[in-house]
């Protein structure tokens, strides 16, 4: 296509998707936007990010990070006058941020991105040859000196932050996504095509601005593509196909808003400060008159791109096959150009756009650090607040301490008065007892005596005090007490011997209905046939949750509910458990919430005080993966594992065992991602509750990674142990990158 047509054509599709957008939708998103500022690492990458090499380094833009940006709190409310079709879908709870913008921003978004797709599977196309290939790429570069040659196409009558200027250059829609196209890893692939543009347009490759920079004394020898018509561009101008601006530039302006103008004064807080929202009207008018302005009919020489503006991605090369391709044409000898013997020239092969890489690398880096420096100072902060409070629950807790310590003086002050006043004035030895067994102590005993089977008798060898008899428990203890008179102890001998012969018959009339309720329900089993070779009807499988293979109990590729209650209820009181999951819990509890599950009680409430250990729901979680027939990993894959996890080189270790991960069932895989989120949360709170990521490889590595059950397994599990770990850990370190969360 001619340079000219092919920016307008595109031009003609972004000015109709600007013209179904309003006020209120830029409105709702410059809230949203202004939303996710609260957040002091909203706008950070996320951390443990892998560091790419320079050829599969992206050269990021606005929109590049918000499309990597998690909405983790609920949207914000909508306003009455606003419908649900003018906000799109708003999901609660955790979500990428461009999915709640506003249906017709996700638009401009979509055709952003299948624009980018496009240009570049244009450029990395691999049925064409290198001369048809350099001949796309002057094209691609004639379209942006159109756009950056002719500001007067963009009227944009907005004042900037910062130091006045006359002229602002304004990116168009177009410029951005061809730009974006242009320096992307696929085309930079190519880099025997960028050095004959090099070479033909006498021009630099380190940045996007030296390649389009006119050059002031071009070569005698080669003679320089022609440019297009300047005064032809300009005077588009007066016309209707006026350029819209770039998406990426509105938002970023929004954003630094946000950052850069208070809502109030300084000075005083009281006092609303309305440059901000003065300013943001200001940006939103320009999208008001774009939509406003008359759009006349393209021209019937100019090329329309419809299939750009659907929703749903284009298809794409992979990276790896465009990479192959380019490689081999960047060996291949070419005579596209010529010395002046008649042979072929040899032109030495750039590195197109090194600089703009080298930038965006020391960017991630930079970031990654200031990243890493807020969170260091939020924990710090959060654990300074956790400190204080639980020097605030000591002091309570001592001061209530004190308070029952002084009132138990005062009640032993009171009952040595009561017995001064009994010697002083005896009442029956009978009402005295019976008074001092219904009498409900007032405060926590200190100490407790089982008096089942329990034998009382006077003790004679001790001379020491008067009036002491003594206690032996059935356990074997032995106590000493002193009553105020001989009296008074016989009467404590005789209540003690009546309520220790109380005390067994209860517990053996307990034990025998036990007993006779425990043989009904063995009866009943075996009358019904679920217990030993009965013609009742067997218990179906269908309920059990332990022991059941993948398929069978993942038939729809949803998580099983009774897994993810666990998840959820360790990762809402578990997360600042020190040594969880490597704490064990109490075996009697694990069991029994084992057989519930197996029961088919899925739902039960994990967060009552039945269960408020929270190992045990950890323990149950572990048990539920060891007892699987066939690991998370699969038998088909261990030595798959095993052979990736002993590559050297650490890239090329971690590519194969993203591959490898991807290659197991859609069950496997559904449940691995779901349980390496969780730990992946886990290890958020390694300051608090000490699992690093290694301590979590250590306790699931033998059981997520398991060979082929033989006479030679165990062996096999030991010998290749720390290769388990080493793959947990790599899982959990690059989460985000190996299950493509980013790509979601």
């Amino acid at each position: 296509f001619d340079p000219l047509a092919l920016l307008n054509g595109l031009n003609f599709e972004a000015t109709l998707l600007f013209s179904r957008t309003r006020p209120q939708d830029w409105l709702l998103t410059f809230s949203l936007l202004e939303a996710q500022t609260i957040d002091g690492l909203a706008w950070y990458p996320s951390r443990r990010t892998l560091v790419l090499s320079d050829e599969e380094t992206v050269v990021g833009d606005i929109l590049t990070v918000l499309e990597t940006i998690k909405r983790v709190r609920p949207a914000l409310d909508i306003a009455p006058d606003i419908t649900p079709t003018a906000v799109g879908t708003v999901q609660t709870g955790e979500s990428f941020l461009t999915k709640i913008l506003p249906s017709a921003i996700q638009h401009l978004l979509f055709f952003h991105r299948n624009l980018r797709q496009w240009v570049i599977s244009n450029l990395s196309d691999p049925n064409i040859d290198l001369e048809t290939r350099v001949q796309y790429l002057l094209t691609w570069l004639e379209v942006l000196r159109i756009c950056r040659t002719d500001p007067y196409r963009i009227a944009v009558h907005f004042v900037p932050l910062g130091p006045a200027v006359d002229r602002l250059h304004v990116p168009s829609f177009v410029e951005a996504a061809i730009a974006s196209a242009l320096v992307s890893p696929e085309s930079r692939a190519f880099s025997k095509a960028w050095s004959e543009v090099a070479h033909l347009t006498n021009m630099a490759t380190d940045t996007l601005e030296a390649l389009l920079r006119f050059s002031s004394t071009p070569s005698p020898t080669e003679a320089r593509p022609s440019m297009a018509d300047l005064s032809t561009a300009r005077g588009l101008a007066a016309g209707n196909a006026r350029l819209v601006p770039g998406l990426g530039w509105l938002l970023q302006n929004m954003i630094e808003l946000c950052y850069d103008v208070t809502d109030h004064i300084v000075d005083n807080e009281q006092l609303v400060y309305f440059e901000k929202r003065r300013r943001i009207q200001a940006l939103i008018s320009i999208c008001d008159k774009l939509c406003q302005e008359p759009r006349g009919q393209l021209p019937p020489a100019t090329p329309n791109f419809p299939f750009l503006t659907v929703y749903g991605d284009l298809p794409a090369l992979p990276f790896r096959r465009a990479a192959e391709v380019a490689a081999n044409e960047n060996t291949h000898i070419h005579t596209y150009h010529s010395n002046s013997h008649g042979g072929p020239m040899n032109l030495k092969l750039v590195r197109p756009f090194h600089r703009l890489v080298v930038d965006e690398q020391e960017r991630c880096r930079r970031e990654g650090k200031v990243r890493e420096k807020l969170e260091r100072e939020i924990r710090e902060l959060s654990l300074s607040q956790k400190r204080r409070e639980q020097e605030r629950d000591r002091q309570l807790k001592k001061q209530l301490k004190e308070h029952q310590h002084r009132r138990a003086k005062s009640e032993q002050l009171l009952k040595m008065s009561s017995l001064m006043r009994s010697v002083a004035h005896p009442v029956p030895s009978g009402a005295r007892a019976a008074a001092g067994i219904r009498r409900m102590p007032s405060v926590k005993a200190a100490l407790v005596i089982n008096l089942i089977n329990s034998t009382t008798d006077v003790e004679h060898a001790y001379t020491k005090r008067d009036h002491v008899f003594r206690i032996i428990t059935e356990e074997g203890g032995q106590y000493l007490m002193q009553a105020s008179s001989k009296e008074d102890m016989l009467d404590w001998i005789r209540c003690v011997h009546e309520a220790a012969k109380e005390a067994a018959a209860r517990r053996l009339t307990v034990f025998v209905q036990e007993a006779k309720q425990s043989d009904e329900e063995i009866d009943d089993l075996v009358v019904s046939g679920q217990l030993g070779g009965g013609n009742g009807p067997a218990r179906t499988a269908e309920s059990r949750a332990f022991g059941v293979d993948l398929h069978s109990l993942m038939p729809h590729g949803r998580i099983p509910p009774f897994v993810e209650r666990c998840l959820c209820e360790i990762e809402s009181r578990g997360l600042e458990e020190v040594g969880i999951y490597r704490v064990p819990g109490s075996v009697a509890g694990i069991n029994k919430l084992r057989d519930l599950f197996n029961e088919g009680h899925w739902d039960i409430d994990l967060a009552a005080d039945e269960y408020y250990d929270i190992n045990v729901v950890a323990g149950v979680l572990k048990l539920f993966l060891r007892d699987l027939p066939e690991p998370l990993l699969t038998f088909q894959l261990y030595e798959g594992f095993i052979n990736a996890a002993a590559v050297d080189d650490y890239n090329e270790r971690l590519w194969a065992i993203k591959d490898l991960i991807h290659a197991l069932p859609k069950s496997s895989y559904t449940l691995l991602k779901r349980i390496i989120e969780h730990l992946e949360r886990v290890t958020d709170f390694e300051e608090v509750n000490h699992m690093y990521s290694t301590n979590l490889a250590i306790v699931f590595g033998p059981t997520l990674l398991k060979p082929l059950p033989g006479p030679h397994s165990f062996g096999t599990s030991m010998t290749n142990l720390g290769h388990h770990q080493n793959i947990v850990k790599n899982l959990i370190l690059q989460y985000h990158w190996i299950f493509d969360v980013e790509d979601e």
